[in-house]
């Protein structure tokens, strides 16, 4: 039945940690927004984005010098394929394997640093996001927004593939597929910058195990959870 699986739906984009045996790969948070009109997710053309920092990155497949280098991460949505409601819950569907998220390296001295502005698209939004050196990108072959209508809260899953990047290298090729991308949406808290929808607070995981060796299984297990 549609309402059954809705209602999984539900409760697996609540539950932002991952499965025990996932591969965890990022965490990220920042704001998401409509465009080209702001908090507005049914008119025709419309389109689903959120900017902000990636706050840890997995580096088993990433190089990182946090002391010297910002990360950010982008998500657009690609074309809304579906609308419905199941009572307070408004879900947004988009099923045409055209939406991205990418994350970026942009060097402190000599980069840009990330400005989230106002009413994005803007002179720095995503521009100042977007720049840099592009370390990882995929291609969504599904993405979903659910928003509590009464709240305004939400959330977001999707299914990811990874295709593109510096470091496309390091993501062995029976991973590059299938990886789950979950946030959790807070709606527009005060300190929300104009023209944004909610934060957000999500990451991107991939759930089974990259080789059957038992070492390295516990070894990315004690990352995921202590971190």
């Amino acid at each position: 039945m549609r309402v059954s699986s809705i209602t999984i739906l539900i409760l697996v984009a609540t539950l932002s940690a991952p499965v025990m045996g996932s591969v965890w790969l990022a965490d990220y948070h920042g704001y998401d927004f409509t465009w080209p009109l702001p908090n507005n997710y049914t008119e025709d053309g419309q389109f689903y984005a959120a900017v902000g920092p990636l706050v840890s990155m997995n580096e088993d497949f990433f190089v990182l010098d946090e002391d010297n280098n910002e990360y950010t991460m982008h998500i657009h949505s690609g074309v809304l394929t579906s609308t419905y409601m199941v009572g307070t819950y408004a879900f947004y569907e988009y099923m045409n394997g055209d939406g991205t998220l990418n994350f970026y390296e942009d060097p402190f001295v000599g980069g840009t640093p990330a400005d989230y502005g106002t009413y994005p698209p803007n002179p720095t939004s995503p521009s100042t996001f977007i720049d840099g050196t592009f370390m990882l990108g995929g291609s969504f072959e599904s993405l979903t927004i659910i928003i509590e209508t009464v709240s305004g809260d939400g959330n977001l899953t999707g299914t990811l593939n990874l295709n593109d990047g510096d470091y496309i290298g390091n993501i062995p090729p029976n991973m590059r597929e299938g990886w789950t991308i979950s946030a959790l949406g807070l709606g527009h808290p005060p300190y929300t910058p104009e023209g944004y929808t909610n934060q957000i607070d999500g990451e991107v995981y991939l759930e089974q195990q990259p080789t059957p060796t038992k070492q390295s299984t516990w070894g990315l297990i004690k990352r995921i959870y202590n971190r």
